[in-house]
């Protein structure tokens, strides 16, 4: 069955479409929680490693934590520059991770995908931006 006829190809959740505001607001809304689910971990874990109860992350990974936890809420607003820098972010952290040899390559699949919703949510508030834009235009 074709896209067109609103049959389910599978790949919603790989490529989702963000042709209408309310379908790219989905993106949106999955993009803020997975910014905030990387900030609670890093925050936890850095407090985990300050308090000596294990030593996973430094605990300059707090600065991430926090730095994640507040484009989230940037991301949730629709901020395009907030979309950007949050991917940016967690592709400086999986290369970091992957440079200095902390993540293996069995667990790489697992950050790649989280990655994904990340690129996500940039095309969704572009796109957001762009319909919102062509909605405001005389005549239209």
């Amino acid at each position: 069955m074709s896209r067109e006829s609103g049959a389910a190809t599978g790949l919603e959740n790989f490529w989702p479409d963000v042709s209408t505001v309310e379908s790219a607001s989905k993106s949106v809304r999955t993009a803020t929680g997975l910014a905030f689910l990387v900030a609670g971990v890093n925050a936890l874990l850095a407090l985990l490693t300050w308090a000596d109860v294990i030593r996973i992350l430094p605990t300059w990974s707090l600065v991430d934590g926090t730095a994640f936890g507040i484009l989230g809420l940037f991301i949730h607003r629709r901020s395009r520059v907030a979309a950007v820098l949050c991917l940016a972010l967690y592709l400086g952290e999986i290369a970091h991770k992957a440079a200095t040899g902390v993540m293996g390559t069995t667990a790489a699949a697992v950050p790649f995908f989280l990655a994904l919703y990340f690129v996500h949510g940039v095309r969704a508030t572009f796109s957001i931006a762009k319909l919102e834009r062509a909605g405001d235009r005389p005549g239209s």
